[in-house]
């Protein structure tokens, strides 16, 4: 099965020439970039490139996917919402977001635990979704 995903792989391989450069430029192990492309491959049906000492080379059918995944990933940046636009300024998200869990180290406990580890007793309070003990 073919995953959209693995096309950034294979456009940052092909970018940079190598799996390390790609690796790099996607924050992401040399190896994940390695097992993205084979399983790109795997899915086509054919090698998209030539490994040499030098780095990786487009196949033929590489260079033909090139200009079709960069026409993709064109359209998948055009899809995305460009908060710095015009059609943006001033807009402020006035909607909550459920389920928000403050900034910082916290670990949901049991109402009842988080009493008990600050030495008191639970009150109806403590049930009460949100609360952070």
């Amino acid at each position: 099965m073919f995953d959209w995903n693995d096309l950034r792989y294979f456009l940052a391989v092909a970018s940079g020439g190598s799996t390390l450069a790609a690796s790099r430029t996607l924050r992401v192990s040399q190896t994940t970039v390695a097992r993205r492309i084979a399983a790109l491959e795997q899915a086509l049906g054919f090698p998209l490139f030539e490994k040499r000492q030098a780095g990786y080379a487009l196949t033929p059918a590489g260079e033909e996917l090139l200009a079709r995944a960069g026409q993709v990933e064109s359209a998948r940046q055009r899809l995305l919402p460009n908060p710095t636009s015009a059609a943006w300024a001033g807009r402020v998200n006035r909607h909550p977001v459920k389920n928000h869990q403050p900034e910082g180290n916290f670990i949901p406990l049991d109402p009842l635990l988080g009493a008990r580890l600050l030495g008191r007793a639970a009150s109806p309070e403590d049930f009460l979704p949100g609360k952070i003990l």
